[in-house]
């Protein structure tokens, strides 16, 4: 992680590319013994959220809601997931309208067991796409240490479910980016990139546990498409995907720099 930049690199890089806003300061509501008090759990995600450069919070009885920035940090993610203290398994981060959202569910809400490994087909035709897209980084000499980490974040990755149906997949595309000779020192070693689609929304706390400490280090999340551009990244689109956004919807999209585990 950069000492430069408290998001690491890719972060850095995203920041040269879009302002998100310095830290704003939430009002404080005007005194009124009929307006109820908002939950405990929710003033610290408003804070964190506006400090992310969010845009909106909102509590009802049902939940905290908060509209986050198009583009926001792995550091600033680590940031909401510690605000939402014991309630951490139960935040969501989706799309609604094209804004990035993350919901905290007050009514005691949390993810069900993650669902047990699938023998269908399909499974192993993903290990082979993986394991293949590997094998061709590693003959652009990309570290075995690296590829490693990469290979099990994705496979990691490819199993999130959307949080209210269960047996949904989320995400539509994924990809990895090594860095040529001439950007080695200007870009992290390898990138991995993976599209969730509109309509869907992750447990955060899962997200980051499939990515991991090597992958969750440094990177970010959008919904601005220009950003995969920008970091020469692009993902394939599915004709779902390319209707839900011509309606005005948005992917998330992250990128993480793939990071080599420390020797024991």
């Amino acid at each position: 992680m950069g000492a430069d930049s408290p998001g690491g690199p890719l972060a850095a890089s995203a920041a040269s590319r879009e302002d998100n806003g310095s830290t704003m300061t939430l009002p404080a509501s005007p005194a009124s013994p009929a307006a109820p008090a908002s939950p405990p759990a929710h003033r610290p995600l408003a804070t964190a959220a506006a400090a992310a450069g969010g845009t909106k919070s909102e509590c009802t009885a049902e939940r905290s809601v908060h509209t986050l920035a198009s583009t926001v940090s792995f550091a600033q993610l680590k940031t909401l997931l510690k605000a939402a203290g014991d309630r951490v398994h139960s935040l969501l981060l989706g799309s609604v309208d094209g804004d990035l959202v993350l919901t905290l569910p007050l009514d005691g809400a949390t993810p069900p067991p993650p669902p047990p490994a699938s023998k269908k087909r399909r499974r192993d035709a993903q290990a082979e796409e993986v394991e293949l897209s590997v094998h061709k980084l590693r003959q652009a000499k990309v570290s075995d240490a690296l590829l490693a980490t990469a290979e099990r974040a994705i496979l990691s990755v490819l199993q999130l479910r959307d949080a209210q149906e269960p047996d949904e997949e989320v995400v539509d595309a994924w990809g990895l980016s090594a860095a040529t000779q001439e950007e080695a020192s200007t870009r992290p070693k390898l990138i991995l990139a993976a599209r969730i689609k509109p309509f869907h929304a992750v447990w955060l706390k899962r997200l980051k546990q499939a990515l991991g400490d090597d992958c969750f280090a440094d990177g970010l999340i959008t919904t601005d498409p220009s950003m995969a551009s920008h970091l020469e990244l692009a993902l394939p689109t599915t004709p779902a995907t390319r209707l839900a956004e011509a309606e005005g919807q948005k992917s998330i999209i992250l990128f993480a720099t793939v990071s080599e585990r420390p020797p024991p």
